[in-house]
């Protein structure tokens, strides 16, 4: 078998195992919209963030077996990986605290007690957005970012973060703060992964993100409501400026100064890497 022979039967085994994984994630969708239809939000919730599994299969297989110029690795091998997993948990954690703090500060929400949410479904919420913010990262910083970066650096760092604000339009109660706030995450995460050379930083600061803000603090996923939460904050009215209404913290002003005092540094550490390397070669 010829060269050319083998990479048309590792595509064909790529496509199939993509196709499964499609498969998979539309499967969990119908369910949600046909049979599940009168089902609680919480149930409608994990089901969905459940079904990224086989989005991430076929992203897998796009990247190991379909590329005609052969396997990328996505950024995946890692030999610090539970060291840069739990650096990205530490980030993330951060950055929701600091937006919290600030926002009751300011007025823009208002503590009311404790949710409903019972233990096993913050649970399954947790690794629900694990698997979520991986699989989105998997593809945006994983497969796009890498295979872009062969071409253009600067490109591998923009360009993912646009597509990844536009993935969001769709989003309910969508605004311009919240598309600026979006591709500046992104920014931070697109560099996260070329300092580290590593998606699990990156990863892990986007799951932790979304488990913090939604079923921990009660607050709208980038305009997905939560119904049952470990405790329950309120936005208040005429302050969605501070709050980010009903899209949530990502549409807050107090989030853009939060992302820009967080990408600084990363900015910093990139540019002086990059200057090295200049100076080595």
């Amino acid at each position: 078998m010829n060269k050319k022979q083998q990479m048309t039967q590792r595509q064909k085994k790529g496509l199939i195992i993509m196709f499964l994984g499609l498969m998979f994630t539309v499967l969990i969708s119908m369910l949600t919209e046909v049979i599940f239809t009168n089902a609680s939000l919480t149930t409608n919730n994990l089901l969905k963030l459940f079904s990224f599994t086989g989005t991430s299969i076929a992203i897998y297989a796009i990247g190991i077996y379909i590329l005609p110029k052969g396997p990328v690795t996505m950024n995946l091998p890692d030999p610090k990986l539970i060291k840069n997993y739990l650096k990205g948990l530490s980030i993330g954690t951060v950055m929701i605290l600091a937006y919290i703090g600030l926002a009751i500060l300011f007025g823009g929400i208002e503590y009311k007690g404790y949710g409903q949410i019972s233990i096993v479904i913050l649970i399954l919420y947790f690794l629900a957005f694990v698997i979520q913010g991986f699989t989105e990262e998997f593809l945006i910083r994983g497969l796009i970012q890498q295979s872009l970066a062969k071409k253009n650096k600067l490109l591998s760092i923009i360009g993912p973060s646009i597509i990844f604000s536009l993935m969001h339009l769709g989003n309910d109660n969508f605004s311009l703060i919240a598309m600026i706030n979006t591709f500046l995450v992104g920014l931070l995460y697109a560099l996260m992964t070329d300092i580290t050379g590593s998606l699990w930083q990156a990863a892990a600061a986007h799951s932790i993100w979304n488990f913090l803000l939604g079923p921990f603090f009660g607050l709208y996923v980038s305009g997905i409501p939560m119904e049952k939460t470990l405790l329950s904050f309120i936005v208040m009215p005429n302050k969605e400026s501070i709050s980010g209404g009903l899209y949530g913290p990502e549409a807050s002003i107090l989030v853009l100064i939060i992302i820009i005092l967080s990408i600084l540094p990363l900015l910093y550490i990139y540019i002086y890497i990059k200057r090295e390397k200049q100076i080595v070669n």
